[in-house]
């Protein structure tokens, strides 16, 4: 990953949408731990600033079925932007 200072990456198993590993400082840009996230990643969306969006993202990201790319740009409460580049290595 080429990563930046603010930069994190979320690894999330897709059959059952379970935060696996992150590298990266996530509770600084999203204000949740890993370990707050793997008991309920519900919290991804309350960080956002508009958090209907998120719940709309969510939702959209559940039924993805892999074969292209899940983009997606959002902005957190703290007016961070936040650029999802989801995809299934396996398809």
């Amino acid at each position: 990953m080429d990563r930046q200072s603010n930069d994190i990456c979320l690894i999330m198993r897709q059959h059952d949408l379970l935060p696996i590993c992150v590298a990266g400082d996530m509770q600084s840009l999203l204000g949740v731990t890993f370990e707050q996230l793997r008991q309920d990643v519900m919290l991804l969306a309350d960080a956002l600033e508009d958090g209907q969006k998120g719940v709309s993202i969510w939702k959209k990201y559940r039924a993805w079925d892999g074969a292209q790319p899940f983009e997606t740009v959002l902005r957190t409460k703290n007016g961070e932007r936040v650029q999802t580049q989801g995809f299934d290595p396996f398809t």
